[in-house]
């Protein structure tokens, strides 16, 4: 849902995991219009839980996009926006937006007895800096940021390869988030590295 003044003459709306746009254009005679949002996860609007953003100048082609960062994963945010022009206020309706809900990490593992290779796709691009992920292992069930080694991603794709395992070993792995502080986990995938065949190494014969 949009919201709209009298002095906005398009609006869009875009959200990711962390971060919400909202761009559009206004009245070509607002030069000096100072346009803003206000937004809360309370519907209320209270004062203690309302954040603003706003920009103080329009640009000479009457464009606009804020950027609301370091938003809530998956959660619901209710917005307005706001115009000033010639210390005249004016208010949108109340709408509202969701962020988008993590979508887990793309994980597969190849095994020979020499090494594991894990492939790794992500398949979105976040504007937030303060997300990080990765992928980490570990021959624990439960692998975890304590107990397992890790590897931060930064490109949507990324191969790792891994040759200080043990042959017979269950190893797991899993997609992790780190945002504000705390870490998510993904679903785990497992694999093991097979023994290899010994025989043609091992000489039976006897005398």
């Amino acid at each position: 849902d949009l919201s709209y003044t009298d002095e906005i003459l398009s609006l869009s709306l875009e959200t990711t995991i962390t971060t919400a746009t909202i761009s559009g254009t206004t009245q070509k005679s607002a030069m000096g219009l100072e346009v803003g949002v206000l937004y809360s996860l309370d519907p209320s609007f209270d004062n203690e839980n309302t954040l603003k953003k706003n920009i103080l100048e329009l640009g000479t082609q009457n464009q606009f996009s804020i950027i609301l960062s370091s938003l809530e994963i998956d959660s619901r945010y209710y917005y307005c926006l706001y115009t000033i022009s010639d210390g005249v206020s004016k208010f949108g309706d109340i709408k509202s937006f969701t962020t988008k809900p993590i979508n887990d990490i793309k994980i597969s593992v190849e095994c020979t007895p020499a090494e594991a290779v894990i492939d790794v796709i992500s398949d979105f691009v976040e504007k937030d800096s303060e997300l990080k992920y990765g992928v980490l292992y570990s021959s624990d069930s439960n692998p975890n940021i304590e107990n397992s080694v890790k590897r931060e991603i930064n490109t949507s794709r990324t191969t790792w390869e891994l040759t200080d395992l043990y042959w017979g070993t269950d190893y797991y792995c899993r997609a992790y988030y780190y945002y504000k502080g705390d870490y998510i986990y993904g679903n785990i995938s497992s694999f093991t590295l097979s023994t290899p065949d010994m025989s043609s190494y091992l000489d039976l014969s006897s005398d």
